[in-house]
């Protein structure tokens, strides 16, 4: 049933006028900038819960095979809590003033950059700490 409505629409073309595009582009850009900090803040809870459960995943490993650490598992545990606080930090929305003159496409592409070098710290933390713990707990 659904192909059949879309091959309905499929030569119906659409024309766009000057100020549709206009319209268009400014509905966009408002609504990036509000969706963009709960884009942030979702992804801050999801790398949360990565770390958390890893965290508590390899303390259950050590614990179950009677592994009292080292200072390399020590210090893995610490990357991959650095990596949670980090994941927090993400979860916390920033506060972004907005007036008559900003320019919402240099807010959203701050929005953007914000996001995306946070997100590379995280996973460089979180893939070291898993790194080093592996190392660590299964190659003593």
């Amino acid at each position: 049933m659904l192909w059949f409505r879309i091959k309905e629409h499929q030569g119906a073309p659409i024309y766009p006028k000057g100020q549709d595009t206009v319209d268009a582009l400014r509905e966009w850009s408002k609504s990036e900038v509000t969706k963009a900090v709960d884009r942030s803040y979702d992804l801050g809870k999801f790398f949360f819960s990565v770390s958390a459960a890893t965290i508590g995943a390899l303390l259950t490993i050590a614990k179950l095979s009677n592994f009292d650490g080292d200072c390399l598992f020590w210090l893995s545990i610490a990357l991959l809590a650095l990596s949670a606080s980090i994941s927090i930090q993400m979860a916390i929305p920033n506060e972004w003033k907005l007036g008559g003159k900003t320019n919402l496409a240099q807010v959203h592409q701050d929005m953007v950059d914000s996001a995306q070098i946070i997100s590379f710290l995280w996973v460089f933390l979180w893939l070291a700490g898993l790194i080093l713990a592996v190392a660590s707990l299964f190659f003593r």
